[in-house]
């Protein structure tokens, strides 16, 4: 029980929105800092991630496209044994083609930049952290490098080094294998890394236990 007091503790004393001001979080971070990149740095003007399928489906009138992406990607997890590329997602698509497979990424894609906006309440943050430290962009996600750039982009997001995203490297910061690929490419040792993002477990529990420092923001979707 008295471990985990201290570890809500020190969440608590370390979430920004919370009782840390910001600019005492950059005083205090490493030489390094990264950050997550969906609901951190990037939202989706939706109530929840998988209306994006809905929103597919409605708009390019293909019947059952949302049920059918989510249980594909369920059936890509459970055949993975590591993380899971969206064109591993596509394959396990009920009657989608190898060949047909780019189209259905890009209209995919083509729906997250409509929908994908920067993060109003953490960019003053951001650009303050990209004019004071080293800064490095880690999410765990299906989408790969290439893909996932482009929505950066289109967000205005700069002044990163580096993005690390877990279909890439085939490990997650859940597992802290995409932890240990950030430090091992960067050549640095946990403690001139802090990390920065939005999800209790991958981005704060799961880095800590790398002994990495870890600031989780609040979670506000839409």
């Amino acid at each position: 029980m008295g471990r985990l007091k201290s570890i809500v503790r020190g969440f608590l004393n370390s979430a920004i929105g919370c009782n840390v001001p910001r600019r005492k979080v950059i005083d205090q971070a490493a030489e390094y800092i990264s950050f997550d990149i969906f609901d951190t740095l990037v939202v989706r003007d939706l109530s929840e991630p998988t209306e994006l399928f809905r929103k597919i489906e409605q708009t390019q009138q293909i019947p059952h496209f949302a049920e059918n992406r989510i249980l594909a990607e369920k059936k890509a997890r459970q055949k993975a044994n590591g993380e899971v590329t969206i064109e591993d997602i596509y394959r396990c698509f009920p009657g989608v083609s190898e060949e047909k497979i780019p189209e259905y990424c890009r209209r995919e894609l083509d729906m997250e930049l409509q929908v994908c906006r920067a993060n109003e309440r953490i960019a003053e943050f951001y650009s303050e952290c990209i004019r004071r430290k080293k800064v490095v962009l880690v999410s765990d996600m299906y989408l790969p490098t290439a893909m996932m750039s482009e929505i950066i982009d289109h967000c205005g997001i700069t002044g990163y080094e580096k993005i690390y995203i877990s279909c890439d490297e085939g490990t997650t910061k859940r597992s802290g294998g995409l932890y240990d690929a950030v430090l091992k490419d960067l050549g640095i040792t946990a403690d001139r890394l802090t990390h920065i993002g939005n999800d209790f477990m991958g981005d704060y529990i799961c880095a800590k236990r790398r002994k990495i420092r870890a600031v989780k923001i609040k979670t506000k979707r839409g």
